[in-house]
C-alpha cells in the first residue's frame, strides 16, 4: 500500500483536502492569561509577555535558572526597561557592598559573642550547645543573606552581562 493509499481510522485533527491531511497534530493554541498563569507557577515571576520571552531565553540559552532570576526579579535587581525594551540590571554597587559588609560584620559580631560566653561558661554541657546553636545562627543568617541581597545582584549583573555581550 502506498501512502497515497492510506486510510485513517481514528479521528484526525487538522484539516483533510482530498485524500491529503493538512496540520495534523496541531495542538490548539492557548491564551496568553494561561501561558502567564503556568510562567508563575512554575517560576514564581509574574511579568508581560515581552518580559517573559526574554526571561525564557535567558533560561533556554545562556544558562540561568527558573530561581535565580525569580530571586532577582522578585527583589528588584532585575527590572524591564520600557524604552530600551530589555532587561536591566538595577543592582547598585552600594547595595553589593552593603551585603559583604553585612556579612562581615555579622561574622565578627558572632565570632567576638562566641569567644566571650566560652570564656565565661564554664559548664561542659552548656559550651557544645552554645557552640552549635551559634553555628546554626551564623548559617541561617549568612543563608539569608546571601539570597536576600548578594545573590539577586550578582544575578541581575550576568544578565545585563549577557545582554551587551549579545549585542555586539
Amino acid at each position: 500500500m502506498s501512502a497515497r493509499d492510506q486510510e485513517f481510522s481514528g479521528t484526525v485533527n487538522g484539516d483533510v483536502a482530498g485524500r491529503d491531511v493538512v496540520n495534523i497534530h496541531v495542538p490548539a493554541e492557548k491564551p496568553e492569561s494561561e501561558r502567564q498563569a503556568a510562567f508563575k507557577r512554575h517560576t514564581g515571576i509574574h511579568c508581560s509577555r515581552e518580559v517573559r520571552h526574554h526571561l525564557e531565553r535567558l533560561m533556554e540559552h545562556h544558562g540561568f535558572t527558573a530561581q535565580e532570576l525569580a530571586r532577582a526579579w522578585n527583589v528588584g535587581s532585575l527590572v524591564w526597561d520600557q524604552q530600551a525594551r530589555r532587561l536591566r540590571s538595577n543592582a547598585r554597587k552600594l547595595d553589593l557592598t552593603a551585603g559583604w559588609a553585612g556579612m562581615a560584620v555579622m561574622t565578627t559580631v558572632l565570632v567576638i559573642a562566641l569567644v566571650e560566653t566560652m570564656f565565661r561558661v564554664t559548664s561542659p554541657y552548656l559550651k557544645p550547645a552554645l557552640l552549635f546553636g551559634t553555628c546554626v545562627a551564623y548559617i541561617f543568617m549568612t543563608k539569608f543573606v546571601l539570597l536576600a541581597t548578594i545573590l539577586p545582584q550578582v544575578t541581575a549583573r550576568r544578565v545585563e552581562k549577557t545582554q551587551a555581550d549579545l549585542q555586539k
